[in-house]
């Protein structure tokens, strides 16, 4: 889990980040991000009721997601708010797909660091 101080937890942050904020997906998530003013990024996992209907399968994929973010947190942008919202149930969605998925959407919404590959020759 990560530390509270990266976390999202106010009501009235969620609002903001909803009401402002820019949106992409694909077919497993959809991201919203805002810049905020801090030298960090902030991060929220929702698990819609809707998709997964059992308690402990949203606790499942919550906690999948949240450690997903936890390891990649180096490789985020720092200065975004982040809500990473589920678009259908992940419970039964290997881990590794679900990194690779997470990974993608991020980098496709210019919210991960670049690093130069080295392969590649100019």
């Amino acid at each position: 889990m990560l530390r509270k101080e990266f976390r999202i937890t106010k009501e009235n942050e969620f609002k903001r980040i909803y009401q402002k904020g820019k949106f992409f997906g694909n077919g497993e998530y959809t991201v919203r991000s805002l810049p905020n003013r801090s030298s960090f990024s902030r991060v929220a996992v929702v698990i819609l009721k809707k998709h997964t209907k059992k308690a402990t399968k949203r606790n499942l994929a919550r906690r999948r997601l949240q450690e997903i973010v936890r390891l990649n947190f180096a490789k985020l942008r720092p200065g975004f708010d982040l809500i990473i919202t589920s678009k259908r149930d992940l419970a039964e969605v290997e881990y590794q797909n679900l990194e690779k998925s997470l990974l993608a959407l991020l980098n496709r919404g210019n919210l991960l660091k670049y690093e130069k590959d080295r392969s590649q020759s100019y």
